[in-house]
Parts: C-alpha cells; sequence; structure tokens
C-alpha cells in the first residue's frame, strides 16, 4: 500500500456527486486523487501538477467529449487513462480505440471493480514502459554496434549460406570495391585467393560445424582489381536476422609486413655491423652480468665459445687493481654523472694480460628504463707499449736537450770567462775594451738562448721576455751601472729569433756606446729603452740624457766597428736607424716583423 500513497489520480466528471463519493472512496484505498468537472481544467491541471492516472468520464454534457480531452492530454503526456461511462449504450463506446487508454469501467461498477481496473491498468503500463526501456537499449545498443562495426579499423563482413550479406567501410576499402553493393550477394569463395581456398573451404565447414569462434589465421584475399593482399582472418558464428551467419574480421597486413621487412633489414644491418666491427662488443644486465658478446670479444680475451664467457660478470675478466675503478664508472654512468671511456687492464683465459679502452653506455627500454649496459672494448696494448716507447724517448731526449743546453751554457760561460781573463792580463786599452765588447755580445747570445730554452718554442719568443732582461745584463757589466737609471717600456708581443738574435746584438752596440761614453764624469746618466709593434712593423726607441754625440757622427758614414755591426744588422732586419740630438741622444729603429731577409 505504500506505493498506492504515491499515486495521484485525476478523476474528471461533470456529476458532483459523484466525483465526491468517489474521491472519499479512492482515498481510503489511499489513493490521492484531484477532481475536476471541467475538461479544460483537466488538461491545465496535467500541464501543471504531477498525475499517475487520468479517470475520464466519456460521456460529455457541453463542450468537447471525454476522448477529445483524453487526446489532447496524451498528445503531451504519457499517462495511463481509463474512460469512466454511466450508459453501456453510449454513443462514444465505440470510439474509446481511437485513444490509447486502459479500458472503460462502467460508473455502477462499484468501487471494488474501479480499483482492481486502475491496479491492472498500472501494471499494464509499468510493463509497457520496462519494455520500451529495454526496446530503446536494445535499439542504442544495435546503433552503437552498427557504428561500432562501420567504423571499424578491421575489415568486417558476414556471410549466409557463404554470400556477404554485409560489409563495413574498411572492407570496402580492402577489397579496393567503390561502394558496398560491389560485395553484397557475392560468393565469398570469389574473394579467396586461389593459395588459400582449400584452407578457407575446410575453415567454413568447421565454422557450420563446430558452431564456435575460429582463432585468427592467414590467409590471401583477391580484390576486385585482380591483386591479391595477406590478412588475418578470425570467424565467429552469429544469428542474424534468424539466420545462422559468420561474422569474419580481417585484418590487413600489409603495414605489419612492411614494418617487419624494414624491421628484419635493420637487424641485419646491425648483426653486419656488431659481427664486423674490429671492437668487441659485451651487452650485460645491471648487475653486470654477460647476456650478449661478439665474437671479437672472445677472441679478445682468449675463449673458444661464448657459452664459455655468458652469465658471467663482467668483472671477472679484469685485473683486480682495476675492478674498484670499473665499479665506481658504472655506478657514475648509471646516475647519469659519467660518461665515456676508460682505459682498464683486462686479463685473458691463459692469463695474459691486455690493455683495452672501454666505452661504456647504459640500455634502456622504449620506456627509458635502464635496462642493462652497452661495453665497446678496443685492444689497445700495443698502443700503450708504443706510447710508453714514446713517452721514454721524449724522457732520453729530454734528458739530452737538457744536457746538451748546460754544455752549450757552459761553453758560453768559458768563453766569456776567457775573454775576461785575457782582458785582464792585457794593459793595452784598446785591446781590453775589444774583449770587454767581445765579451758583451756573446753574453747577449748567451742571454737569447737561456730565454728560449725556458719557453715552450725554440723558434719565437716573446720580447718582453727577452730584451729587459738582456738590457739588464749589458748594464750591469758596466762599473759605472749604479750611476744609470733604466726605465723600460717594453710592449709584450712574438718575434721569430731569427729577429730577435741580430736584434740584441744591435741593442747591445747601442746600450754599450751610450754606457762607454755618454756619462763621461756624470752620476745622474738615465736611459731610455721602448718597444712597440704596429701594422706588422717593430719600433724601438734608445735614448738617454748623457753629453750627446758629435755632428760629425753619422751611422752611414763612421767607420768604427761596433757601428759597423749596427749598420750591419740593420740591413740584416731590413730595417732603418736614424739619429737625433736633443738634450743627450736618441735613437729610433724600426723594422718589418716578418721573417728576416738574410
Amino acid at each position: 500500500m505504500e506505493s498506492a500513497l504515491k499515486r495521484r489520480i485525476l478523476l474528471v466528471d461533470v456529476d458532483s456527486i459523484l466525483l465526491t463519493t468517489w474521491q472519499k472512496d479512492l482515498e481510503k484505498r489511499h489513493y490521492t486523487v484531484i477532481t475536476t468537472s471541467s475538461s479544460d481544467e483537466a488538461v491545465k491541471i496535467t500541464d501543471t501538477e504531477s498525475i499517475d492516472m487520468i479517470l475520464m468520464n466519456i460521456d460529455a454534457e457541453t463542450g468537447i467529449s471525454g476522448i477529445e480531452t483524453a487526446s489532447l492530454i496524451l498528445q503531451k503526456h504519457d499517462i495511463p487513462l481509463i474512460f469512466l461511462s454511466g450508459d453501456t449504450d453510449c454513443e462514444n463506446a465505440d470510439n474509446v480505440g481511437k485513444v490509447k487508454s486502459y479500458g472503460l469501467v462502467l460508473k455502477n461498477s462499484g468501487i471494488a471493480v474501479l480499483d482492481a481496473s486502475i491496479q491492472i491498468a498500472f501494471q499494464l503500463f509499468e510493463s509497457i514502459q520496462i519494455d520500451q526501456v529495454k526496446e530503446t537499449a536494445l535499439r542504442e545498443s544495435e546503433n552503437k554496434y552498427r557504428c561500432l562495426v562501420q567504423n571499424s579499423p578491421d575489415s568486417i563482413i558476414i556471410y549466409i549460406d557463404r554470400k556477404i550479406v554485409f560489409a563495413n567501410e574498411a572492407s570496402i576499402a580492402l577489397f579496393k570495391a567503390s561502394h558496398a553493393g560491389q560485395l553484397i550477394e557475392k560468393p565469398l569463395i570469389e574473394l579467396i585467393h586461389p593459395d588459400s581456398r582449400e584452407f578457407v573451404e575446410k575453415r567454413i565447414s568447421e565454422a557450420a560445424k563446430s558452431n564456435l569462434p575460429l582463432p585468427f589465421v592467414t590467409e590471401k584475399l583477391l580484390c576486385l582489381d585482380g591483386t591479391s593482399v595477406e590478412v588475418e582472418v578470425k570467424a565467429i558464428p552469429i544469428v542474424l536476422d534468424g539466420k545462422r551467419a559468420i561474422q569474419v574480421i580481417i585484418r590487413d597486413l600489409t603495414e605489419q609486413k612492411k614494418v617487419q621487412q624494414a624491421l628484419s633489414e635493420t637487424e641485419q644491418r646491425f648483426k653486419a655491423i656488431v659481427e664486423t666491427s674490429p671492437d668487441g662488443i659485451v651487452i650485460s644486465s645491471l648487475d653486470g652480468t654477460i647476456q650478449f658478446l661478439t665474437q671479437q670479444a672472445i677472441d679478445m680475451a682468449g675463449y673458444d665459445s661464448a657459452d664459455e664467457l655468458l652469465n658471467r660478470n663482467v668483472l671477472e675478466f679484469m685485473h683486480p687493481d682495476y675492478q674498484k675503478k670499473a665499479v665506481y664508472f658504472i655506478t657514475e654512468m648509471l646516475n647519469g654523472h659519467l660518461t665515456g671511456s676508460a682505459e682498464y687492464l683486462m686479463v685473458r683465459k691463459d692469463g695474459s694480460k691486455f690493455y683495452s679502452d672501454a666505452n661504456a653506455n647504459v640500455l634502456c627500454d622504449k620506456s627509458g628504463v635502464p635496462i642493462g649496459i652497452v661495453y665497446v672494448h678496443r685492444d689497445i696494448t700495443k698502443r700503450k707499449l708504443a706510447d710508453d716507447k714514446i713517452i721514454n724517448l721524449l724522457a732520453e731526449k729530454e734528458e739530452i736537450l737538457q744536457e746538451v743546453h748546460h754544455r752549450i751554457k757552459s761553453n758560453m760561460m768559458t768563453l766569456t770567462s776567457l775573454l775576461s781573463l785575457q782582458a785582464a792580463s792585457l794593459t793595452e786599452s784598446a785591446a781590453i775594451a775589444i774583449l770587454k765588447d767581445t765579451e758583451n755580445r756573446v753574453l747577449c747570445l748567451a742571454t737569447l738562448y737561456d730565454r728560449l730554452h725556458q719557453s715552450l718554442d725554440f723558434n719565437e719568443l716573446s720580447v718582453l721576455q727577452f730584451l729587459p732582461y738582456l738590457i739588464d745584463e749589458i748594464i750591469t757589466s758596466f762599473p759605472n751601472n749604479a750611476d744609470v737609471k733604466i726605465i723600460k717600456n717594453i710592449d709584450d708581443f712574438i718575434l721569430d729569433v731569427k729577429k730577435l738574435q741580430p736584434l740584441g746584438i744591435l741593442l747591445n752596440e747601442l746600450l754599450t756606446n751610450i754606457m762607454k761614453y755618454a756619462f763621461a764624469e756624470r752620476t745622474d746618466g738615465i736611459i731610455s729603452v721602448s718597444a712597440s709593434t704596429k701594422n706588422n712593423r717593430v719600433f724601438m726607441e734608445i735614448s738617454d740624457n748623457g753629453n750627446g754625440m758629435p755632428d760629425s757622427f753619422d751611422f752611414e758614414t763612421s767607420n768604427g766597428f761596433g757601428l759597423l755591426v749596427v749598420k750591419m744588422l740593420t740591413r740584416q732586419l731590413n730595417g732603418i736607424i736614424r739619429l737625433e740630438r736633443n738634450e743627450g741622444t736618441r735613437i729610433y729603429l724600426e723594422f718589418e716583423r716578418e721573417s728576416v731577409i738574410c
């Protein structure tokens, strides 16, 4: 009775006494009853309120009839309706079937008959609604299935009695038809390649007998243009329109074959590269267990077959002194902190050793997760021995060069000492001066040699690393050096040693002349030396605040040995030298920075 409490009944009748009586009787049976005597009011009530059933007087004394009122309501609402009539011979009884109703009840049948009719009407209405829901669901399911089949990437055909009755869009494209009509009613066997017909005949018979799905198999089909296509086919027995049918799912293998062919070619290329590589290639798990290795790796380790190496750890073939290094390298590599190669000392099967340059990389799956390590080994024993030999030879060469340098330097010092001793044994001032000048020239060459020996290149040298030291060596060789102040403005630029040698001797001659003659009986001497370069030219200036040169002095006309040397070396430098007299002497030297013309 709880469900009856929720039932709202609209009672429509012009008889107000009947309305009142039936309202009370129906409410006693737990119905909610709304009454009206107006057809128009009844239409309004159904538009504005929730009504579960309508009891409608079929007769109308004025206005529209009950059938017409019911028709108006049912056009907009799906509500169960029972007609009421006070006369079995009413003229509208024959029209009840024209309106969707649940029968006609005589008013004098009593409340029990009316209640029973109401309950039966509710049961029929609910049953119809359930059937409608099922029908709608079935229709939606069929539409979804039809949509899925039509839009399936796989070709789908259905045949009955060996003739095609359905073909989806994919099958139209597969068989190169322009529309489904070219396939419908076509015998299935005509679309089977002769190479596959015998096999397909057996499959058709098997599907008919077993009534069970048949798994995918590979077959060859014929397209309408006569070409063939290799496919995978699965058969599923179904019932279509009450008839036994077979639904066939077809997958085109053309692209798959292309991919397999491309993959096979890639594998062959990879195999060829691996097998012909002069390096040994090893693949291990992350813990170092060997899973794959090439013949070159087997030969390198001195083994006869891969079986002797598979499932063993890569560290077993490494000298114990290098295992810790290998573990560190692999750990850092797996953490993404280290890449590249490293040298290891390896141990062959017979115990002999060889050096390997090993390059390792992480092997990842398609998701980027590390699954192993690839090692590429190269035997560098010969290179290692050759490198060691070269190192030893270089060490020997360096030792020889040091000895040669020591001897040359010693010989130069011996030569200057001999000159100095010879000068000390003489009494003639001119001879002493000549020996002293010669000693300074040798000292100039010794300074250049010593600077070159300390540099990385014996062919050229920075002017800044040579001239300041040479100037100091020349000045300090004179007894009056403490009375002279030296100002040096030397830029840092490179000159070929073939330029530096004549330049050093030339500077020695000029500074020697200044120290000899410029500051006679003076203690406030100043010598300034500058060197710079611009536009591939070298500019030098040597000046002093001394007594100055006589007017008759000239580089071109003087016959003194020192000045002849200056003139000769200037030509060797392909340079220009000139003299100015102004509060002392100022000498300008200019020459090309490029290689000297001998």
